[in-house]
């Protein structure tokens, strides 16, 4: 028979009290920064934040601001583990609380914007699927051998059972409607494994430290299908590096309240 044991301060073992989440947390805000390809050039993360702020719109390439595309391109002979073998239209965001932020800027750069989390969810963001891998784990079940094993059954599904049907029956469904034939339900399979579950994993190096800039996990990252368009009063930060916020007020006073310097 189990018996409770007593500890001084917690009462009975497994009814401690646990103290609600503060907002070292987690963030009701997510950000995308603009800096990727060059995170120290601030004139020209400047000037990209402006472009962003000016058409209103956060977007993936080509970058036409317009409400972007649903797809993703597909190269057979690339890995999963280097995030090549499936590439998606989608904008990327980071739920990071504005505290936490060193280690991602120091990769992003110091200059973006902050939407409301609920915004973004509207619009179809949602976490990425991370996954861990050691350098010892070649002799397991899991890790880079799991990895790999997904990717062999996707290249061997896509080979064997989709391409010989392309081109084979009407594959137009409604959403929420059963796949009508065999020939619908299996481009149906292949479009929904690709789309949304195999371009969103996100491999990363768990044995790295928290504060390793190749270190994926720590970005905590969103993705959505698309461009995100926003309006200015959508916004709850800008971000600029020291020496750019009263520049930025001159150019958009309308965002003169919030806009945030970072060092």
């Amino acid at each position: 028979m189990y018996r409770w044991r007593w500890r001084r301060g917690l009462g009975r073992i497994g009814k401690a009290r646990i103290k609600p989440m503060n907002n070292g947390y987690i963030s009701e805000e997510l950000f995308h920064f603009v800096g990727y390809s060059s995170p120290k050039d601030d004139e020209k993360n400047y000037e990209t934040l402006c472009k962003v702020l000016s058409a209103k719109c956060i977007s993936h390439p080509p970058h036409d601001q317009s409400r972007g595309k649903i797809s993703y391109r597909t190269e057979w002979d690339q890995k999963l583990s280097t995030e090549e073998l499936i590439v998606p239209t989608v904008t990327c965001f980071a739920d990071i609380p504005f505290d936490s932020l060193s280690v991602h800027i120091e990769k992003y750069g110091r200059f973006g914007v902050a939407l409301p989390r609920d915004l973004l969810i509207m619009h179809g963001a949602r976490p990425v699927m991370y996954f861990p891998l050691r350098s010892d784990d070649w002799n397991s079940l899991f890790g880079q051998t799991l990895l790999n094993d997904i990717e062999a059954i996707g290249k061997g599904f896509n080979d064997h059972v989709f391409r010989p049907l392309v081109g084979k029956g009407d594959k137009s469904r409604s959403l929420g409607v059963p796949p009508p034939s065999l020939e619908s339900a299996i481009s149906a399979m292949q479009s929904m494994v690709l789309k949304d579950f195999l371009a969103f994993i996100k491999p990363f190096n768990s044995e790295l430290s928290h504060n390793d800039q190749l270190n994926y996990y720590m970005e905590r990252e969103w993705r959505k299908y698309g461009n995100m368009q926003f309006e200015k009063s959508d916004l709850t930060k800008v971000i600029v590096a020291t020496s750019y916020k009263e520049r930025l007020e001159n150019d958009f006073p309308i965002l003169k309240n919030r806009i945030l310097e970072i060092f």
